[in-house]
């Protein structure tokens, strides 16, 4: 449920600025960033964090000089000054992934995510929006295999057909795959409604969830 939360929500791009170890009056924002991937990691750290020095080499490893196929591997470091972030640098400079790298100083995203802890990683397509959130260290194979999984679903997204009620019986909930939701806004623009008696199709946006009366979805 928490890792859900920032689903849908903007990436507040206008605050979150590029940092390097030369000094810049007027550093560019995360909206300049230019890059042709179709969907963006977003991993956020703290220079105070030290489960982020663990995760450095296994994201080098996992996105060689910042990519990983179409996926852009993108590092935000979290409320840490220029001087922290430089010094940091200079002491792991090996584990570093090479990666455009942004600084949230003010804690923009805590603000705009409702986060309370780190690490988290962020699943984010061209539009800045947050299609999936992971917490805790990618460390952990599951964890690695889950961004992994999510990024392919996301790149190359299956066929979905869904229904409401009890059209098709769910063995065990929630019986929707989980790239429905990363899709669902997409899903969602270009839906629309049966109506049986007049036996047409109308335009119709779905909430969820569907409620309690029978939805055919034409995907």
């Amino acid at each position: 449920v928490e890792e859900q939360l920032p689903i849908g929500t903007v990436l507040p791009v206008d605050r979150i600025k590029r940092w390097s170890f030369e000094e810049q009056r007027h550093p560019p924002s995360l909206r300049a960033l230019r890059s042709d991937a179709k969907v963006f990691v977003v991993h956020v750290w703290g220079t105070w964090c030290q489960p982020s020095l663990e995760e450095f080499p296994l994201l080098k490893k996992m996105f060689p000089e910042g990519r990983g196929g179409d996926a852009q591997l993108i590092l935000v470091a979290l409320q840490s000054s220029e001087e922290s972030l430089r010094k940091f640098a200079r002491e792991h400079v090996a584990e570093i992934p090479t990666a455009p790298q942004y600084s949230d100083a003010d804690g923009a995203l805590p603000q705009a995510l409702g986060m309370n802890r780190l690490p988290i990683t962020l699943l984010v397509d061209r539009q800045w929006v947050i299609r999936q959130a992971f917490y805790g260290t990618v460390a952990a194979p599951q964890r690695r295999n889950d961004l992994l999984n999510s990024i392919e679903r996301f790149l190359r997204p299956t066929l979905l057909t869904a229904y409401a009620d009890g059209y098709l019986s769910c063995p065990r909930p929630p019986c929707i795959e989980p790239s429905f939701f990363l899709h669902r806004s997409l899903i969602l623009e270009k839906t629309s409604r049966w109506n049986p008696q007049k036996r047409t199709l109308s335009p119709a946006e779905i909430e969820l969830p569907y409620g309690n009366q029978t939805t055919f979805l034409y995907v």
